[in-house]
């Protein structure tokens, strides 16, 4: 470039005298560290007060609409995805709408029964739709197979105190 040209990009750098090495990132905790140095913590962290108003209001209403779905699903656990996680149950969370993996011996009895039920669903009727139903859904589905019992009838009278 000649000197006395006009850049639109202003004046170039000088050359550096030495090569500056490339700024790396070295693992998944340095990478998040610096998302949170960049981002702030109420970026990263929806639970502390305020997080959600300084939010732009796209991620707000996705932020509110991903709540609202896992609320509607409710605590529900079904088998874990087989190539990640054979044997284990994934129960789903309702308050974050996470899914935890969880070894078949160290699930909640609760979930074995249900990551069970949910199987028996779908091998009777061929429809996956088991797999997607709610807490609500599997909960009729449940007392309508194991109906309460009316409790304990006496066929003789008490005696008077």
């Amino acid at each position: 470039m000649i000197d006395n040209e006009l850049s639109l990009f202003g004046t170039p750098d000088p050359e550096p005298d030495e090569e500056l090495p490339e700024p790396t990132v070295e693992g998944v905790a340095e990478a998040f560290d610096l998302a949170r140095e960049i981002l702030g913590n109420e970026a990263n962290d929806p639970s502390e007060p305020g997080a959600s108003a300084s939010l732009p209001p796209a991620l707000a209403r996705v932020r509110a609409r991903r709540e609202a779905k896992a609320e509607e699903l409710g605590l529900v656990a079904r088998w874990g995805d087989y190539r990640k996680a054979k044997g284990h149950v994934s129960i789903h969370d309702p308050t974050s709408g996470s899914w935890h993996d969880l070894p078949w011996k160290d699930a909640p009895g609760w979930a074995q029964r249900e990551a069970v039920l949910r199987s028996s669903l779908y091998r009777s009727s061929g429809d996956a739709g088991g797999f997607d139903l709610n807490a609500i859904q599997i909960r009729e589905i449940w007392d309508s197979e194991h109906p309460a019992e009316e409790g304990i009838v006496e066929e003789h009278e008490l005696p008077d105190d």
